[in-house]
């Protein structure tokens, strides 16, 4: 069966709904330049513009095209995520202006970033994601080591703030950071899941994110979050290693607690050799996943780590 849509125009955007919705509010807060409406929580996004100062809007409460669930549970959502914003503002988080109760739905007002989203699947779905030149993806990881390095700093920075609040990370992927390619500027948005902790899985294999980007513990029901301040743990699969000196020695994935210097002594030297890590940035102070696989010039197949950002 089709499923039913109905379009809708405004200023400068066209998208499409499941079902009709009063839009006239949104016309007070300026002209709308752009629309995000491809997401399945049940949000829809806006970029408006009004005398001159451009924000960013969030609302939920009506159906868009990709959204299956019901649109109270997205507003209780996001009505609920609004103190986060508050108490764990940040420079390098999205700035929070405003957020009110509509008949119908919620909104929430942020300043505008001109930055990319690392996964603009609206714009570069699939493989695309990955290869196309103008996907931001794709441009991010062909920034130099030290743009990225500089740009997970400004995760670890934030990360440090959320932890000292006693807060951990959920739902954090690529699809939480925003990157400006002409100030080389990173910033996070959509923390809409995190909670205090210790937090625990609650719901199972439906636990909010991304399987590219979960961490273990948060793949099975009940398990504690992990609280370390900052652990890296990493395993090289094809030999053992010894890095700047003896900063760090591993074998068989042994767990070590690692300064942020010695973190990006250890990243430059498996670029330099070749070998392309990936790391997934999850609970209180970070917790690092890295897993390393030497480079196969020879074979052209996408590796896992080529999915990761950094």
């Amino acid at each position: 069966m089709n499923q039913r849509s109905v379009t809708y125009k405004m200023d400068h955007v066209t998208f499409e709904l499941q079902e009709q919705y009063d839009f006239s509010w949104l016309q007070s807060l300026g002209t709308v330049f752009c629309v995000f409406d491809q997401q399945d929580s049940g949000n829809i996004s806006f970029g408006v513009e009004k005398h001159g100062v451009k924000r960013f809007v969030k609302y939920a409460g009506c159906r868009p095209m990709d959204f299956s669930g019901n649109p109270k549970d997205a507003i209780a959502r996001l009505s609920a995520a609004m103190p986060l914003y508050t108490t764990l503002e940040h420079p390098n988080l999205i700035k929070l202006v405003d957020h009110f109760e509509l008949d119908e739905g919620y909104a929430a007002i942020f300043e505008w970033f001109d930055g990319k989203c690392l996964h603009s699947h609206w714009l570069f779905a699939g493989e695309s994601k990955y290869s196309h030149p103008e996907s931001p993806f794709f441009k991010f990881k062909q920034l130099s080591i030290e743009k990225r390095l500089k740009s997970l700093d400004a995760i670890f920075e934030f990360h440090i703030e959320v932890e000292s609040k006693g807060y951990v990370a959920v739902d954090f992927y690529d699809g939480s950071i925003l990157y400006d390619f002409s100030m080389d500027v990173t910033k996070i948005c959509d923390i809409d899941f995190y909670r205090l902790a210790p937090a625990t899985n609650d719901t199972g294999a439906n636990y909010w994110g991304s399987k590219r980007s979960k961490a273990p513990e948060e793949l099975y029901l009940v398990h504690r979050l992990m609280q370390e301040r900052m652990c890296l743990r990493w395993e090289l699969l094809h030999s053992d290693c010894s890095v700047a000196k003896g900063i760090v020695r591993s074998r068989n994935g042994k767990e070590l607690n690692l300064s942020m210097k010695s973190l990006y002594r250890l990243l430059a030297w498996s670029e330099s050799k070749g070998i392309l890590p990936f790391m997934l940035l999850k609970r209180l102070g970070i917790l690092l996943y890295v897993s390393s696989y030497k480079f196969n010039q020879t074979r052209r197949q996408p590796m896992l780590n080529d999915r990761l950002p950094f």
